[in-house]
């Protein structure tokens, strides 16, 4: 993948678990369109988009917490 792929994918914690099972879909998702190179749907990048922006707890930050 190039760097702006990449520089993508981690803008929009596409490689992030979330407990929110939408928002994971549409990163699943996503994410396949980018390595197949198709263009994702404005839905989909708007889930995406918005959960990025969020201050959401991902499953990772949930495993650490004591």
């Amino acid at each position: 993948m190039s760097g702006d792929t990449m520089e993508l994918i981690k803008t929009l914690r596409l490689n992030e678990s979330t407990a929110d099972e939408k928002l994971q879909s549409a990163r699943d998702f996503a994410l396949r369109c980018l390595r197949s190179k198709a263009p994702i749907p404005q839905t989909v990048m708007t889930i995406v988009e918005r959960g990025a922006g969020s201050a959401s707890p991902t499953l990772a930050d949930n495993s650490t917490k004591g």
